[in-house]
């Protein structure tokens, strides 16, 4: 999925002429657009990888005593699964879940919409940045409706002590429960009854 602070063209002329002056008073020679472009585009993503690094780390400051290496790994690899998901599904606000099943309610009830539902196991949600989100894979967009498996797997997830986040995150995840070590998510719109198996057995483990 493309993102703005990442992606350069020939919408932004200023900036691959300025990258291109740059590279030819550091090379002494002239390079074409498309080398300025691609040049433009390794920084920006430099700036990117550095300011998310920052970030993290003023995170972790606040955390009490020392943080394990594997913490911090740990959190990036959840924060790529959640683009991931975003990339594939989309992550819904709960004003586009109202639009998406019909509601022509208020803002103010189209975001209470999507919160009561949540609330009642009938939507799964996660929260980023203050507020909820809903990955998309669990709407049906041809019917407007929600998939008929949504509200039996948060009730299953609930009676396993699992959060909705981690509900929504082990979905989408491959598990060696499922043959070539698939994700339950590849599956659970054909055969949810065989997923919630796969899940009762997966989650009832004893460590």
């Amino acid at each position: 999925m493309a993102t703005g602070h990442a992606q350069l063209s020939e919408e932004q002329p200023r900036e691959i002429d300025a990258m291109r002056e740059v590279l030819r008073q550091e090379t002494g020679h002239e390079v074409t657009d498309a080398q300025a472009s691609v040049a433009l585009r390794a920084a920006l993503e430099a700036v990117r990888i550095e300011t998310a690094r920052a970030q993290l780390g003023v995170e972790l400051v606040k955390l009490p005593g020392t943080v394990p290496p594997g913490a911090a790994r740990a959190a990036q690899a959840t924060e790529n699964v959640w683009r991931a998901i975003e990339a594939e599904s989309g992550l819904l606000a709960s004003t586009q879940v109202a639009e998406l099943l019909g509601s022509r309610s208020s803002p103010a009830a189209a975001r209470s919409l999507a919160n009561d539902m949540r609330k009642r196991g009938a939507l799964l949600a996660v929260q980023r940045l203050n507020r909820y989100v809903y990955p998309g894979f669990q709407f049906d967009f041809d019917h407007g409706s929600v998939a008929p498996w949504v509200a039996p797997y948060a009730e299953l997830a609930s009676e396993f002590g699992w959060g909705q986040e981690d509900a929504l995150l082990w979905l989408w995840r491959p598990t060696t429960y499922l043959p070539n070590a698939a994700r339950p998510i590849d599956f659970i719109d054909a055969d949810p009854d065989m997923v919630f198996d796969v899940a009762r057995r997966a989650w009832g483990v004893a460590w």
